[in-house]
């Protein structure tokens, strides 16, 4: 059966949604950049756009992994700065700290015990 759109037993597909040349103007070190790194120009600039507008939206990111990477940065940064933190506040104190002497027969002792002579 023939329609205005096309025959029922061979339906026409959608060719995908339509493009529009635009002219653009770029820096040539950032041309540079994405000729290096084989990034093509239409795909970073539809990146970009698609970026920008969710950023103006404030959610719903293109597909990036750009959260992910953030939050491993801050996660990365946050034990860096425990650690320094740490190293520059010495433990105080120290001379409380109450060391307890134990003789070799005793830690034996307490091994045969907890192993069950196996050692």
């Amino acid at each position: 059966m023939e329609t205005e759109n096309g025959d029922l037993d061979k339906p026409t597909t959608w060719k995908g949604s339509r493009k529009s040349n635009v002219t653009t103007s770029v820096k040539s070190n950032i041309w540079q950049m994405a000729k290096e790194e084989n990034i093509a120009w239409n795909d970073a600039l539809e990146f970009g756009i698609r970026f920008l507008i969710a950023d103006k939206d404030g959610f719903d990111y293109p597909d990036c992994k750009l959260q992910e990477k953030l939050h491993k940065v801050v996660a990365h940064r946050n034990a860096l700065m425990q650690e320094i933190a740490l190293l520059r506040d010495p433990v105080e104190d120290v001379e409380d700290v109450e060391v307890i002497k134990v003789s070799k027969e005793e830690v034996d002792k307490e091994m045969d015990d907890v192993f069950g002579g196996m050692a």
